[in-house]
């Protein structure tokens, strides 16, 4: 008899657990999917989603955004996404057509967000080769504006609040979440930003040379001078002519720094520093040694900060 109530009691059981188990998958939320253009935004966004979910990034930190040519790979990941974060054509061009054409698929509750629009950036105008730069606050780009805009703190952390918002919107669930997110970023980023400030104080009076002209942003808002840059962009090579004036401007400079980017060394620097008070150091606008964390950003700003001082400190 005491073997029978034990059986009863145990097939009781067995219903009241069943369905318990099954409302608990159901009421599971798969996270939200988000892809970013550029490993600089996957930084940004790894931010804002940490905890709730990865966000993955299209191009690899060593593919050029300004000549990448777009796979059907490429394609699908973007039509899986959730959010897709970009710049704007400005920098991303391959991108225009594609995102256009998986916005026409009218996926529902998919977001795809330009950045470069987002409330509170600060976009800097560039005039031509000579480099001289006028700065404004609109959104009337027109292909003139410097689109390298992540290297600047302040519009990190607008975009930063623009992806809170998006993803707040798209997974109300986890709103909470991006909106405390979002404070710890700011945080972060306004200490690192003191920090950086303090330490390049220090080397202000020193110019530098950059690869290409990705860090007006940086140097702005450090008061920082770039003296040249080697080429506007990294598929164009210096031609003998502007080779020439860069030998005059560094001999002209002084105590001064080359800032090469990490895929580029080109014989032509050893010939032009030969003789000079000139040290060479890498800067990657893409970020690529930096892991892809909640303190991704931070670390990668103190990288940048860190390397200008070291180098024009020697």
């Amino acid at each position: 008899m005491p073997l029978f109530r034990a059986l009863l009691l145990f097939a009781c059981l067995i219903p009241i657990a069943l369905p318990t188990q099954a409302a608990e998958t159901v009421n599971k939320t798969p996270p939200v999917n988000v892809i970013t253009s550029i490993k600089p935004l996957q930084l940004i966004a790894a931010a804002i989603t940490d905890g709730i979910s990865e966000p993955d990034v299209l191009l690899d930190p060593g593919l050029s955004p300004h000549s990448y040519s777009m796979k059907p790979s490429d394609i699908r990941r973007l039509t899986d996404a959730s959010v897709v974060f970009w710049l704007g054509p400005e920098l991303e061009t391959f991108l225009e057509k594609p995102l256009s054409q998986v916005a026409e698929n009218n996926i529902a509750g998919q977001r795809i967000v330009a950045l470069m629009d987002a409330p509170g950036m600060h976009l800097r105008e560039w005039s031509g080769e000579d480099h001289h730069h006028d700065h404004h606050d609109d959104h009337d780009h027109h292909g003139s504006v410097d689109s390298h805009v992540w290297l600047s703190p302040a519009n990190a952390i607008a975009m930063g609040k623009a992806m809170a918002d998006t993803l707040a919107v798209v997974d109300p669930q986890n709103a909470p979440r991006y909106r405390e997110n979002l404070t710890s970023f700011i945080d972060k980023v306004k200490a690192t930003d003191i920090a950086n400030n303090e330490s390049l104080a220090t080397i202000r009076q020193h110019g530098f040379f950059v690869f290409h002209d990705a860090w007006g942003y940086f140097a702005d808002h450090y008061r920082l001078t770039v003296k040249d840059v080697f080429a506007l962009s990294p598929d164009r090579q210096p031609g003998a002519r502007h080779l020439m004036k860069l030998k005059d401007s560094l001999k002209r400079a002084g105590h001064t720094c080359i800032f090469r980017e990490p895929q580029f060394k080109p014989a032509y620097i050893n010939r032009l520093t030969e003789g000079l008070d000139v040290g060479e150091a890498v800067l990657d606008p893409m970020a690529g040694n930096i892991p892809v964390s909640a303190n991704g950003y931070p670390a990668y700003l103190r990288q940048v900060g860190s390397t200008i001082t070291d180098c024009l400190s020697e």
